[in-house]
Parts: C-alpha cells; structure tokens; sequence
C-alpha cells in the first residue's frame, strides 16, 4: 500500500518501494545516505576509482551522485551498496521481512 513516498509489502505481492528513482534519491539524502558530487568527475577515468573506494568502506560507504560529468545527466553510484540502502529501496525496515513473500511474475 502507498504511504507518503514509499510503498510497503502487501501479504502477496512486492511492489515497487518508490513512485521513481528521484523519490529513491530524496529518501537517500534525507537519511543522509547519499553524498553530492559538485566537482567535475570523468565518467571513464575517475567515476569508478571513487566509487570503488567508497563502495570499499565499513557498511558500503554512501551513495554518490555525481552531478558534473561531462554528460547531459547526473550520475547516481552505490545506491544499492549497503543492506541498509537495499532494505530502504524495498520499503522495509531488514531485508529479512521479505523472504517469505511470494515471487509472483510479472
């Protein structure tokens, strides 16, 4: 059922914890969970190397969103790179709440 931005697990099915990845992203920094890049990062020589190290760091380190890369978009790493972040895109408060929910195809 929906509740604010997130939704929650019905007792059958597994819906989609956000309404779309802008809503994933306010949750992230509002968790503080999430660090900004303002700096100009190259996409192919140095996005990687960061995150690589950050991804490296105790509980997965931060999301990074990198917002100057040369491209017309930002760029959003590691999002899902902690069990807290995995759990915070499922709607669920430990990723065990969801092992005993059926897989139903789509």
């Amino acid at each position: 059922y929906w509740r604010g931005e997130i939704y929650y697990l019905s007792p059958k099915l597994i819906y989609m914890a956000f309404k779309n990845l802008s809503s994933f992203i306010e949750i992230l920094k509002d968790r503080k969970e999430l660090l900004t890049v303002d700096s100009f990062v190259d996409p192919v020589l140095e996005m990687a190397e960061i995150t690589d190290r950050f991804s490296k760091l105790p509980d997965g380190g931060k999301a990074l969103l990198f917002l100057n890369t040369g491209t017309d978009f930002p760029v959003i790493t590691n999002m899902l790179g902690s069990e807290k972040r995995m759990s915070i895109g499922l709607g669920v408060e430990d990723l065990s709440e969801i092992e005993n929910h059926r897989r139903t195809p789509y």
